[in-house]
């Protein structure tokens, strides 16, 4: 907890006063474990939610994520904050990700890494390949298994150049049988 705070909306000008963008309200989380506040960004997909325009190319599915607040307004708090994160899930059965999936940074780069790895990598790769605790080991991601069981595939952009999370996209999941659910998390930031 944060002494002398609590958790609730509070108004914040982090790049300071007549500098940048002027002060705005955000949800802050004053009662983390190690006393330190948590700036929460809220957006539209924050729930599960299903992949429903099917189609089997690369990157046929986007969705774009609408927040709450201005880019300028959420960069000016990520420049400040020691750490942030976005967490995402993704549900899948008989629908790879491979190349056929992507999220999109702030500046609309497109990206496949999930967790800490190589941030320039091609084909999406997540956190279970690098504990090789994937379903496959041969595989970077469960979701890569491309089976007719419900899989997921778990993890977090903590790079700050590549949040917020602007719009994800999916292929793999016109035929029969190929579904898919997705979850992207609050953009949280600490400090």
């Amino acid at each position: 907890m944060v002494l002398g705070y609590s958790d609730g909306w509070y108004t914040i000008d982090p790049d300071g006063p007549n500098n940048g963008v002027d002060p705005f309200m955000v949800e802050c989380n004053m009662t983390t474990e190690n006393d330190t506040a948590v700036t929460i960004f809220h957006h539209d997909f924050e729930n599960r939610t299903y992949i429903d325009s099917p189609c089997e190319t690369s990157l046929c599915y986007r969705q774009n994520i609408t927040y709450n607040y201005t880019l300028q307004q959420m960069v000016a708090v990520i420049n400040v904050a020691p750490s942030c994160e976005q967490r995402f899930v993704i549900e899948c059965k008989k629908m790879r990700l491979g190349s056929y999936a992507a999220w999109f940074n702030r500046d609309g780069k497109g990206s496949s890494y999930l967790g800490d790895m190589d941030r320039n990598t091609t084909t999406f790769t997540c956190e279970c390949s690098l504990t090789a605790s994937c379903n496959t080991t041969s595989q970077a991601c469960n979701c890569n298994t491309n089976d007719y069981v419900w899989r997921s595939d778990t993890g977090y952009v903590t790079y700050k150049p590549d949040l917020p999370v602007t719009a994800l996209a999916f292929g793999d999941h016109g035929n029969s049988g190929e579904e898919g659910y997705f979850s992207l998390g609050k953009l949280h930031c600490y400090g």
